[in-house]
């Protein structure tokens, strides 16, 4: 359990404490945006193979996930963390997480301690 992981040095977290990323994708689209919220989300930024800037949605869990291994924290000390924030067991939603940030290339290195 003493596994950590590296991420690609694109990724970044973007904390939005507003709807702000709804309303730039409604005005990208020439769509009426709805109105402002105060809302907090979590956007990860990243650069793909192309050059080209990406973000997607980060879900609390993920979200906390990213920050605990980003932090160094090994896979045993994220896993307590999410067992603490979650109502359910996290295991699944943990590895399923983890299955598609390497299939999105975003995890450059697994190590073992």
């Amino acid at each position: 359990p003493a596994i950590q992981l590296s991420f690609h040095p694109s990724l970044r977290v973007f904390t939005c404490q507003y709807n702000v990323v709804e309303i730039w994708q409604q005005l990208k689209q020439e769509n009426q945006p709805p109105q402002v919220t105060a809302e907090e989300s979590y956007w990860l930024v990243w650069r793909n193979p192309d050059k080209l800037t990406e973000y997607i949605s980060l879900d609390h869990f993920e979200q906390a996930m990213f920050e605990s291994f980003s932090s160094r924290n090994n896979l045993e000390q994220t896993a307590s963390l999410l067992l603490e924030i979650s109502t359910h067991d996290p295991s699944q939603h943990l590895v399923n997480t983890l299955l598609g940030w390497i299939d999105r290339g975003w995890i450059t290195c697994i190590s073992s301690k």
